[in-house]
C-alpha cells in the first residue's frame, strides 16, 4: 500500500541522524462522517445566557466527545513503526529513556511520547475526528441567538475500531453528555454519506502466516536504498495509511 497517507514529510517524526526511511502500509484507517444537531429556543442576545446557546453546548458537546476517545497505544503496527523509527535512536542518547521503557514498557511509553513529542501521533493510535463544517445563525441576524446549529464531523476510523463502534460511542457520549443540559435542549445525530471500513491487518511480523510478501517488499526496498545510499542507515519497516487519495 503505497500512498502519501504515510508519515513521508520531513519533521513529522523526530528521527536521529539522518536515516533513509521507507514505511509499507500494512492497514489503512477508515472514514465516516457525522452530522449532529443541537436544538434549543433561541432568543435575543440582549438577554443571553450562555449556558443556553446551543452554538457554546455543540462546541461543549464536541470537546467532550474528543476528550473521550479511546487511545489504542497496543496497536501493533503504531509500536512497531515506534520500535523502529524512535526507540533506538532515543535509547542510545538518553539513559533516562531506557529506564522509562523498562518501567513501564512500550504501549505506555508510546502512548507518552507519540502525544507529547510527535505531531504525527495520534492518528496512528486513535481514531480522529475532524469538525469540517458549522452552521448557525443567519448572517443578517447578528443579534439572534439561534435555535439551533450543526457541526459535520470527518472521522478517520482507526483499524482497532470499526464504523459500528463509533457509531455506538458517538450515541453513547451525546446521551451522557445531553442529561447535563434541561429539557428545553434537544440533541439529534446523524451519519451522513458513505463509510469505509478500516482495512484489515497484512501479515507483516515474523513467522506470521502470509507474512513472506511483506518481506520480499521489505528486502526489495532495503537492498534498493543501500544501493543508492551506501553511507545512510535504512530504516524499513511497517506503517499505518492514515489519509488515502480517494478519502
Amino acid at each position: 500500500m503505497f500512498d502519501e497517507g504515510l508519515p513521508a514529510l520531513q519533521s513529522l517524526i523526530p528521527l536521529r541522524g539522518n536515516p533513509v526511511v521507507e514505511l509499507i502500509g500494512v492497514t489503512e484507517r477508515g472514514m465516516m462522517n457525522a452530522k449532529i444537531t443541537v436544538s434549543s429556543e433561541g432568543g435575543h442576545s440582549s438577554i443571553a445566557k450562555w449556558k443556553h446557546n446551543p452554538i457554546h453546548v455543540l462546541h461543549s458537546a464536541l470537546d467532550f466527545i474528543q476528550s473521550h476517545s479511546v487511545v489504542h497505544s497496543t496497536s501493533l503496527p503504531a509500536i512497531d513503526m515506534f520500535k523502529l523509527l524512535v526507540l533506538p535512536a532515543w535509547a542510545r542518547e538518553n539513559q533516562a529513556f531506557n529506564t522509562l521503557y523498562d518501567f513501564i514498557g512500550i504501549p505506555n511509553l508510546l502512548g507518552i511520547l507519540f502525544h507529547r513529542l510527535i505531531p504525527f501521533a495520534a492518528p496512528n493510535l486513535s481514531t480522529s475526528y475532524a469538525v469540517t463544517q458549522f452552521f448557525a445563525g443567519k448572517l443578517d441576524l447578528v443579534n439572534v441567538i439561534p435555535d439551533n446549529t450543526t457541526a459535520l464531523i470527518n472521522i478517520r476510523v482507526h483499524p482497532a475500531d470499526s464504523c459500528q463502534s463509533i457509531k455506538e460511542y458517538l450515541s453513547s457520549k451525546l446521551q451522557e453528555f445531553s442529561i447535563t443540559y434541561p429539557s428545553s435542549f434537544s440533541f439529534k445525530l446523524e451519519f451522513p454519506g458513505l463509510q469505509y471500513e478500516p482495512a484489515p491487518i497484512t501479515p507483516y511480523r515474523e513467522n506470521e502466516r502470509k507474512s513472506e510478501y511483506y518481506h520480499k517488499l521489505k528486502d526489495i526496498l532495503y537492498k534498493t536504498h543501500r544501493h543508492h545510499s551506501p553511507n545512510s542507515d535504512v530504516l524499513v519497516g511497517p506503517g499505518v495509511m492514515v489519509g488515502g487519495t480517494v478519502s
